[in-house]
Protein backbone atom coordinates (compact mmCIF):
# COMPACT_ATOMS: atom_id res chain seq x y z
CA UNK A 1 0.00 0.00 0.00
CA UNK A 2 1.25 3.50 -1.19
CA UNK A 3 1.99 6.20 1.58
CA UNK A 4 -0.72 8.53 0.40
CA UNK A 5 -3.25 5.80 0.87
CA UNK A 6 -1.54 4.50 4.54
CA UNK A 7 -2.59 8.45 5.35
CA UNK A 8 -6.23 8.47 4.02
CA UNK A 9 -6.76 5.35 6.00
CA UNK A 10 -5.81 7.08 9.21
CA UNK A 11 -6.37 10.26 9.04
CA UNK A 12 -9.90 9.43 7.35
CA UNK A 13 -10.63 6.92 10.25
CA UNK A 14 -13.11 8.71 12.82
CA UNK A 15 -12.32 6.73 15.52
CA UNK A 16 -9.07 8.10 15.07
CA UNK A 17 -10.51 11.41 14.95
CA UNK A 18 -12.12 11.23 18.27
CA UNK A 19 -9.40 9.66 20.31
CA UNK A 20 -7.37 12.59 19.15
CA UNK A 21 -10.23 15.24 20.44
CA UNK A 22 -10.53 13.37 23.67
CA UNK A 23 -6.92 13.23 24.25
CA UNK A 24 -6.90 17.09 23.51
CA UNK A 25 -9.56 18.13 25.83
CA UNK A 26 -7.71 16.37 28.66
CA UNK A 27 -4.88 18.50 27.81
CA UNK A 28 -6.57 21.67 27.21
CA UNK A 29 -7.82 21.36 30.62
CA UNK A 30 -5.12 21.29 32.60
CA UNK A 31 -4.43 25.44 33.29
CA UNK A 32 -0.37 24.87 32.80
CA UNK A 33 0.89 28.27 33.01
CA UNK A 34 4.45 28.10 34.18
CA UNK A 35 5.00 29.12 37.80
CA UNK A 36 7.28 29.42 40.44
CA UNK A 37 8.68 25.87 42.02
CA UNK A 38 6.62 23.88 43.55
CA UNK A 39 8.87 21.45 44.82
CA UNK A 40 10.10 18.79 42.49
CA UNK A 41 7.72 21.08 40.04
CA UNK A 42 9.87 23.47 38.81
CA UNK A 43 7.57 25.25 36.81
CA UNK A 44 5.12 24.85 39.10
CA UNK A 45 2.18 21.94 39.74
CA UNK A 46 0.09 22.44 36.97
CA UNK A 47 2.65 22.60 34.05
CA UNK A 48 4.39 19.60 35.52
CA UNK A 49 0.76 17.84 35.54
CA UNK A 50 0.47 18.86 31.91
CA UNK A 51 4.05 17.38 30.63
CA UNK A 52 2.63 14.17 33.06
CA UNK A 53 -0.82 13.92 31.29
CA UNK A 54 1.31 13.73 27.89
CA UNK A 55 3.58 11.60 28.69
CA UNK A 56 0.81 9.10 30.44
CA UNK A 57 -0.99 9.42 27.42
CA UNK A 58 1.76 8.62 24.95
CA UNK A 59 2.73 5.15 27.11
CA UNK A 60 -0.78 4.36 27.10
CA UNK A 61 -0.28 4.53 22.97
CA UNK A 62 2.70 2.31 23.48
CA UNK A 63 5.30 4.54 22.85
CA UNK A 64 8.55 5.06 25.29
CA UNK A 65 9.03 8.08 27.50
CA UNK A 66 10.80 9.76 29.71
CA UNK A 67 10.87 12.16 32.38
CA UNK A 68 13.13 15.04 32.60
CA UNK A 69 12.94 16.03 36.44
CA UNK A 70 9.87 18.14 35.23
CA UNK A 71 11.70 20.44 32.92
CA UNK A 72 10.46 18.36 29.90
CA UNK A 73 9.68 15.07 28.95
CA UNK A 74 10.40 12.71 25.40
CA UNK A 75 7.63 10.56 23.85
CA UNK A 76 10.19 8.38 22.06
CA UNK A 77 9.29 6.59 18.28
CA UNK A 78 12.35 4.00 17.79
CA UNK A 79 13.59 3.78 14.47
CA UNK A 80 16.21 1.22 12.30
CA UNK A 81 19.25 3.91 12.75
CA UNK A 82 21.10 6.10 15.49
CA UNK A 83 19.86 9.02 14.49
CA UNK A 84 17.03 11.14 15.73
CA UNK A 85 14.89 13.82 14.56
CA UNK A 86 13.12 16.14 17.04
CA UNK A 87 9.94 17.24 17.20
CA UNK A 88 10.51 19.87 20.16
CA UNK A 89 6.72 21.32 21.41
CA UNK A 90 5.51 23.23 24.43
CA UNK A 91 2.76 22.76 26.76
CA UNK A 92 2.70 25.44 29.29
CA UNK A 93 0.42 28.25 28.43
CA UNK A 94 0.08 32.20 28.54
CA UNK A 95 -3.03 33.07 31.04
CA UNK A 96 -5.93 33.41 30.12
CA UNK A 97 -7.20 36.85 31.39
CA UNK A 98 -9.87 39.04 29.92
CA UNK A 99 -13.31 38.55 28.60
CA UNK A 100 -14.20 34.75 26.52
CA UNK A 101 -17.11 33.85 25.28
CA UNK A 102 -16.18 30.13 25.65
CA UNK A 103 -14.66 28.63 29.03
CA UNK A 104 -10.68 28.85 28.72
CA UNK A 105 -9.40 25.75 29.73
CA UNK A 106 -12.17 23.31 28.25
CA UNK A 107 -11.98 22.03 24.70
CA UNK A 108 -14.76 23.45 23.08
CA UNK A 109 -15.87 21.94 19.78
CA UNK A 110 -18.24 24.78 17.93
CA UNK A 111 -18.55 23.05 14.21
CA UNK A 112 -14.96 22.88 12.90
CA UNK A 113 -13.37 25.15 15.33
CA UNK A 114 -11.51 23.84 18.41
CA UNK A 115 -11.43 26.78 21.16
CA UNK A 116 -9.56 26.52 24.32
CA UNK A 117 -6.31 28.34 25.72
CA UNK A 118 -3.22 26.37 24.37
CA UNK A 119 -5.37 24.71 21.49
CA UNK A 120 -3.10 26.66 19.10
CA UNK A 121 -0.11 27.47 20.91
CA UNK A 122 1.16 25.10 21.62
CA UNK A 123 -1.03 22.16 23.04
CA UNK A 124 -2.76 21.44 19.33
CA UNK A 125 0.05 21.03 17.52
CA UNK A 126 2.09 18.45 20.54
CA UNK A 127 -1.08 16.74 19.83
CA UNK A 128 -0.75 16.57 16.47
CA UNK A 129 2.82 15.51 16.28
CA UNK A 130 1.95 12.91 18.42
CA UNK A 131 -0.71 11.85 15.75
CA UNK A 132 1.52 11.73 13.13
CA UNK A 133 4.03 9.46 15.22
CA UNK A 134 1.27 7.29 15.97
CA UNK A 135 0.30 6.74 12.00
CA UNK A 136 3.90 5.33 11.73
CA UNK A 137 3.46 3.06 15.10
CA UNK A 138 0.26 2.20 13.73
CA UNK A 139 1.02 1.85 9.94
CA UNK A 140 4.13 -0.59 10.34
CA UNK A 141 6.76 1.84 8.89
CA UNK A 142 9.71 1.83 9.80
CA UNK A 143 11.73 5.25 9.41
CA UNK A 144 15.59 5.03 9.59
CA UNK A 145 16.12 6.88 12.16
CA UNK A 146 13.89 7.61 15.61
CA UNK A 147 11.54 10.50 16.45
CA UNK A 148 11.46 12.25 19.60
CA UNK A 149 9.27 14.68 20.85
CA UNK A 150 10.41 17.01 23.71
CA UNK A 151 7.44 18.59 25.38
CA UNK A 152 8.63 21.07 26.97
CA UNK A 153 6.93 23.14 30.24
CA UNK A 154 8.34 26.78 30.31
CA UNK A 155 8.91 28.13 26.70
CA UNK A 156 6.27 31.02 27.57
CA UNK A 157 8.63 32.02 30.23
CA UNK A 158 12.11 31.72 29.23
CA UNK A 159 12.28 28.67 27.50
CA UNK A 160 14.34 27.34 30.62
CA UNK A 161 13.32 23.87 30.11
CA UNK A 162 15.76 23.01 26.87
CA UNK A 163 18.81 23.87 28.70
CA UNK A 164 18.40 21.08 30.99
CA UNK A 165 17.69 18.73 28.69
CA UNK A 166 20.71 19.59 26.90
CA UNK A 167 22.57 19.60 30.13
CA UNK A 168 21.50 16.34 31.25
CA UNK A 169 23.51 14.69 28.03
CA UNK A 170 20.67 13.37 26.57
CA UNK A 171 20.87 12.70 23.01
CA UNK A 172 20.70 16.27 20.20
CA UNK A 173 18.65 15.01 17.13
CA UNK A 174 20.20 16.13 13.97
CA UNK A 175 17.70 18.18 13.03
CA UNK A 176 13.84 18.78 15.09
CA UNK A 177 11.26 21.34 14.12
CA UNK A 178 9.36 22.80 16.61
CA UNK A 179 5.52 23.28 15.76
CA UNK A 180 4.98 26.70 17.23
CA UNK A 181 4.52 29.25 14.25
CA UNK A 182 3.19 29.10 10.96
CA UNK A 183 3.31 27.18 8.21
CA UNK A 184 5.06 26.78 5.73
CA UNK A 185 8.75 26.63 7.56
CA UNK A 186 10.35 29.69 9.33
CA UNK A 187 14.48 29.65 8.59
CA UNK A 188 14.99 32.92 10.47
CA UNK A 189 14.07 34.79 13.95
CA UNK A 190 14.76 37.59 15.16
CA UNK A 191 16.43 38.43 18.44
CA UNK A 192 14.24 38.70 21.80
CA UNK A 193 15.29 41.19 24.49
CA UNK A 194 12.55 41.77 27.13
CA UNK A 195 13.61 44.21 29.76
CA UNK A 196 12.75 46.35 32.84
CA UNK A 197 12.69 50.18 32.92
CA UNK A 198 12.81 50.93 36.70
CA UNK A 199 11.53 54.15 38.36
CA UNK A 200 11.86 54.84 41.93
CA UNK A 201 10.68 56.95 44.05
CA UNK A 202 6.94 56.65 43.38
CA UNK A 203 4.20 57.94 45.14
CA UNK A 204 2.27 60.90 45.62
CA UNK A 205 -1.08 60.96 43.67
CA UNK A 206 -0.55 57.12 42.96
CA UNK A 207 -1.64 54.60 45.23
CA UNK A 208 -0.87 51.76 43.03
CA UNK A 209 -0.92 51.19 38.91
CA UNK A 210 -0.81 47.21 37.26
CA UNK A 211 -0.97 46.35 33.63
CA UNK A 212 -0.40 43.81 31.58
CA UNK A 213 0.16 40.05 32.40
CA UNK A 214 2.88 38.47 30.43
CA UNK A 215 6.12 40.33 28.92
CA UNK A 216 5.41 39.04 25.61
CA UNK A 217 1.84 40.20 24.62
CA UNK A 218 1.01 43.81 24.27
CA UNK A 219 -0.99 44.99 27.48
CA UNK A 220 -4.84 44.84 27.04
CA UNK A 221 -6.12 46.00 29.75
CA UNK A 222 -4.86 48.24 32.96
CA UNK A 223 -5.67 50.23 36.38
CA UNK A 224 -4.77 52.58 38.28
CA UNK A 225 -5.39 53.47 41.84
CA UNK A 226 -5.55 57.38 42.78
CA UNK A 227 -5.13 58.91 46.03
CA UNK A 228 -8.65 60.97 45.40
CA UNK A 229 -12.01 60.65 46.47
CA UNK A 230 -14.09 57.74 44.45
CA UNK A 231 -16.69 60.06 43.32
CA UNK A 232 -13.65 62.60 41.38
CA UNK A 233 -15.22 63.91 38.37
CA UNK A 234 -13.64 62.20 34.88
CA UNK A 235 -13.92 63.41 31.57
CA UNK A 236 -14.83 60.60 29.36
CA UNK A 237 -12.65 58.89 27.10
CA UNK A 238 -12.47 55.37 25.14
CA UNK A 239 -11.65 52.58 26.49
CA UNK A 240 -11.61 54.50 30.06
CA UNK A 241 -13.86 52.94 33.15
CA UNK A 242 -13.97 54.36 37.03
CA UNK A 243 -14.79 52.55 39.99
CA UNK A 244 -13.75 52.54 43.68
CA UNK A 245 -11.53 51.20 45.69
CA UNK A 246 -11.33 51.62 49.22
CA UNK A 247 -13.21 54.36 49.04
CA UNK A 248 -10.74 55.61 46.40
CA UNK A 249 -10.83 56.50 42.44
CA UNK A 250 -10.04 54.31 40.19
CA UNK A 251 -9.10 54.51 36.49
CA UNK A 252 -9.57 51.38 34.49
CA UNK A 253 -8.39 50.82 30.19
CA UNK A 254 -9.01 48.08 28.09
CA UNK A 255 -6.57 47.53 24.87
CA UNK A 256 -6.43 45.26 22.22
CA UNK A 257 -3.72 42.98 22.76
CA UNK A 258 -1.61 41.02 19.95
CA UNK A 259 1.66 38.85 20.24
CA UNK A 260 4.80 41.00 20.93
CA UNK A 261 6.19 39.54 17.24
CA UNK A 262 3.20 40.95 15.49
CA UNK A 263 2.22 43.91 17.39
CA UNK A 264 0.76 45.76 14.58
CA UNK A 265 -3.05 47.10 15.01
CA UNK A 266 -2.89 46.71 18.66
CA UNK A 267 -3.71 49.06 21.74
CA UNK A 268 -1.84 48.93 24.62
CA UNK A 269 -3.64 49.96 27.82
CA UNK A 270 -0.28 51.07 29.86
CA UNK A 271 -0.16 53.47 27.26
CA UNK A 272 -4.12 54.15 26.87
CA UNK A 273 -4.21 54.43 30.79
CA UNK A 274 -0.60 56.50 31.09
CA UNK A 275 -2.12 59.28 28.56
CA UNK A 276 -6.09 59.41 30.21
CA UNK A 277 -3.91 60.55 33.71
CA UNK A 278 -2.18 62.76 31.92
CA UNK A 279 -4.76 64.22 29.92
CA UNK A 280 -7.59 64.62 32.34
CA UNK A 281 -4.95 66.42 35.13
CA UNK A 282 -5.80 63.88 37.82
CA UNK A 283 -2.44 63.56 38.39
CA UNK A 284 -0.88 66.06 39.73
CA UNK A 285 3.13 64.78 41.09
CA UNK A 286 5.69 65.20 38.96
CA UNK A 287 7.55 62.06 39.95
CA UNK A 288 4.78 60.16 38.85
CA UNK A 289 3.86 62.40 36.04
CA UNK A 290 7.39 61.62 34.76
CA UNK A 291 6.89 57.81 34.70
CA UNK A 292 3.37 58.51 32.90
CA UNK A 293 4.74 60.06 30.07
CA UNK A 294 7.30 57.55 29.43
CA UNK A 295 4.81 55.00 29.41
CA UNK A 296 3.31 57.19 27.07
CA UNK A 297 5.94 58.76 24.93
CA UNK A 298 8.28 55.72 25.26
CA UNK A 299 5.27 53.35 23.15
CA UNK A 300 4.30 56.15 20.91
CA UNK A 301 4.75 53.28 18.03
CA UNK A 302 5.41 49.62 18.12
CA UNK A 303 8.87 50.26 16.28
CA UNK A 304 10.71 51.68 18.89
CA UNK A 305 11.22 54.68 17.73
CA UNK A 306 10.33 56.72 21.30
CA UNK A 307 13.03 54.57 22.42
CA UNK A 308 15.86 55.55 19.86
CA UNK A 309 15.97 51.82 18.96
CA UNK A 310 14.19 51.58 15.34
CA UNK A 311 15.97 50.01 12.55
CA UNK A 312 15.55 46.59 10.35
CA UNK A 313 17.38 44.80 8.29
CA UNK A 314 16.07 42.96 4.37
CA UNK A 315 16.48 39.20 6.15
CA UNK A 316 14.27 39.68 9.13
CA UNK A 317 12.46 43.23 8.44
CA UNK A 318 11.76 46.35 11.38
CA UNK A 319 12.51 46.07 14.91
CA UNK A 320 9.12 46.06 17.22
CA UNK A 321 8.88 46.93 20.66
CA UNK A 322 5.98 46.92 23.09
CA UNK A 323 5.24 47.55 27.01
CA UNK A 324 4.05 44.06 28.58
CA UNK A 325 2.93 44.52 31.88
CA UNK A 326 3.75 47.66 34.16
CA UNK A 327 3.02 48.21 38.24
CA UNK A 328 4.12 49.69 41.42
CA UNK A 329 6.52 47.61 43.51
CA UNK A 330 7.34 48.07 46.83
CA UNK A 331 7.61 52.05 45.87
CA UNK A 332 9.27 51.53 42.59
CA UNK A 333 7.35 51.98 39.18
CA UNK A 334 8.40 48.93 36.76
CA UNK A 335 7.87 49.01 32.78
CA UNK A 336 8.59 45.55 31.09
CA UNK A 337 8.92 45.92 27.39
CA UNK A 338 9.93 43.43 25.01
CA UNK A 339 11.70 44.08 21.88
CA UNK A 340 12.62 41.76 18.63
CA UNK A 341 15.07 43.06 16.69
CA UNK A 342 16.98 42.14 13.65
CA UNK A 343 18.79 38.74 13.51
CA UNK A 344 21.93 41.09 12.17
CA UNK A 345 21.98 43.45 14.65
CA UNK A 346 24.01 43.17 17.61
CA UNK A 347 22.75 42.70 21.44
CA UNK A 348 25.54 43.98 23.30
CA UNK A 349 27.52 46.06 20.81
CA UNK A 350 24.21 48.19 19.03
CA UNK A 351 20.86 47.27 21.15
CA UNK A 352 22.07 47.35 24.71
CA UNK A 353 23.87 50.83 24.49
CA UNK A 354 20.94 52.12 23.45
CA UNK A 355 19.08 51.21 25.72
CA UNK A 356 21.27 52.09 28.37
CA UNK A 357 20.87 55.37 26.93
CA UNK A 358 17.15 55.97 26.84
CA UNK A 359 16.71 54.61 30.24
CA UNK A 360 19.19 56.85 31.67
CA UNK A 361 17.20 59.94 29.70
CA UNK A 362 14.16 59.08 31.48
CA UNK A 363 15.74 58.76 34.74
CA UNK A 364 15.03 54.74 34.86
CA UNK A 365 17.14 52.16 35.44
CA UNK A 366 17.73 49.15 32.97
CA UNK A 367 17.06 45.96 34.03
CA UNK A 368 17.57 43.17 31.42
CA UNK A 369 15.20 40.06 32.07
CA UNK A 370 15.65 37.28 28.86
CA UNK A 371 18.18 38.09 25.91
CA UNK A 372 18.69 35.56 22.88
CA UNK A 373 19.76 36.54 19.61
CA UNK A 374 17.96 35.00 16.61
CA UNK A 375 18.86 32.26 14.13
CA UNK A 376 19.19 31.81 10.97
CA UNK A 377 19.00 28.65 8.42
CA UNK A 378 19.99 28.65 4.60
CA UNK A 379 16.98 28.94 2.39
CA UNK A 380 18.55 25.70 0.19
CA UNK A 381 19.24 23.47 3.38
CA UNK A 382 17.76 19.80 2.60
CA UNK A 383 16.22 20.01 5.65
CA UNK A 384 14.28 23.05 4.75
CA UNK A 385 13.43 21.81 1.16
CA UNK A 386 11.80 18.19 2.41
CA UNK A 387 9.87 20.02 5.01
CA UNK A 388 8.96 22.47 1.91
CA UNK A 389 7.99 19.68 0.10
CA UNK A 390 5.86 17.79 2.51
CA UNK A 391 3.93 21.40 2.84
CA UNK A 392 3.21 21.54 -0.74
CA UNK A 393 2.61 17.74 -1.29
CA UNK A 394 -0.35 18.01 1.55
CA UNK A 395 -2.02 21.29 0.80
CA UNK A 396 -0.81 21.80 -3.11
CA UNK A 397 0.47 25.20 -1.98
CA UNK A 398 3.51 26.07 -3.06
CA UNK A 399 6.02 26.57 -0.29
CA UNK A 400 8.84 29.31 0.55
CA UNK A 401 10.41 29.25 3.66
CA UNK A 402 9.86 32.90 5.64
CA UNK A 403 11.56 34.69 8.65
CA UNK A 404 9.27 36.18 11.64
CA UNK A 405 9.80 38.01 14.73
CA UNK A 406 8.35 35.39 16.65
CA UNK A 407 10.53 33.77 19.49
CA UNK A 408 10.20 29.51 19.31
CA UNK A 409 12.24 26.71 20.69
CA UNK A 410 14.11 26.80 17.65
CA UNK A 411 16.70 29.41 19.14
CA UNK A 412 16.94 27.30 22.08
CA UNK A 413 17.64 24.50 21.00
CA UNK A 414 20.47 23.07 17.70
CA UNK A 415 19.53 22.50 14.40
CA UNK A 416 16.06 23.16 14.80
CA UNK A 417 13.31 25.28 12.42
CA UNK A 418 9.62 26.49 13.23
CA UNK A 419 7.63 24.52 11.18
CA UNK A 420 3.64 24.95 11.68
CA UNK A 421 1.20 24.85 12.89
CA UNK A 422 -0.98 27.40 11.96
CA UNK A 423 -2.41 27.68 8.91
CA UNK A 424 -4.66 30.83 8.65
CA UNK A 425 -6.24 33.70 10.96
CA UNK A 426 -8.62 33.41 13.22
CA UNK A 427 -12.18 32.97 12.02
CA UNK A 428 -13.00 35.40 14.94
CA UNK A 429 -10.72 38.22 13.42
CA UNK A 430 -7.49 39.52 13.90
CA UNK A 431 -7.59 40.63 17.60
CA UNK A 432 -8.82 37.53 18.93
CA UNK A 433 -8.52 33.96 18.88
CA UNK A 434 -5.13 33.82 17.71
CA UNK A 435 -2.37 33.06 19.94
CA UNK A 436 -2.06 34.65 23.39
CA UNK A 437 -5.62 36.34 23.01
CA UNK A 438 -9.06 35.35 24.07
CA UNK A 439 -11.15 32.81 22.91
CA UNK A 440 -8.29 30.90 21.48
CA UNK A 441 -9.02 28.65 18.74
CA UNK A 442 -7.91 26.85 15.98
CA UNK A 443 -10.04 24.47 12.85
CA UNK A 444 -9.73 21.08 13.55
CA UNK A 445 -9.57 20.56 9.98
CA UNK A 446 -6.23 22.87 9.78
CA UNK A 447 -5.11 20.51 12.78
CA UNK A 448 -5.80 17.44 11.18
CA UNK A 449 -4.01 18.92 7.68
CA UNK A 450 -1.28 19.81 10.07
CA UNK A 451 -0.98 16.20 11.86
CA UNK A 452 -0.17 15.18 8.06
CA UNK A 453 2.13 17.34 7.15
CA UNK A 454 4.31 16.47 10.13
CA UNK A 455 4.00 12.12 8.56
CA UNK A 456 4.68 13.37 5.41
CA UNK A 457 7.78 15.53 6.18
CA UNK A 458 9.34 12.61 8.34
CA UNK A 459 8.89 10.48 5.39
CA UNK A 460 10.70 12.99 3.73
CA UNK A 461 13.21 14.01 5.74
CA UNK A 462 13.57 9.77 5.70
CA UNK A 463 15.07 9.96 2.27
CA UNK A 464 17.68 12.41 2.68
CA UNK A 465 19.55 9.65 4.13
Amino acid sequence: MELSEKLDRFYGDEAVRAAFLKGLAGLIAIPSVSAAAEGEFVFGRESARAIGYVLDYARGLGFETENHDWYCGSVVLPGDGPDEIGIVGHVDVVPAFGDWEYPKYELTVDGDLLIGRGVGDDKGPVAAALAAMTFFKESGIRLPFSVRLIVGGSEETGMGDLPHYLALGKPVPKFSFTPDSSFPVCRAEKGICAFDAVFGGIGGDLISFRGGSVSNAVADSAEAVLDLPADTPCPAAEGIRTGEENGRLKVCAAGRSAHAAMPEGSINAVVRLAAFLLDSGLVRDERTARVLRYCREANADTAGTGMGIACADELTGPLTCITGMARTEDGAFVVNHNVRYPVSLSFADELLPKLKASCEAWGAALRIREQSDGYAFPPDAPEIRALCRAYTEVTGIEAEAYTMGGGTYARAFPNTVAFGAEMGESPFGPFRGNAHQNDECVRFSDLWTASRVYAVALARLAELG
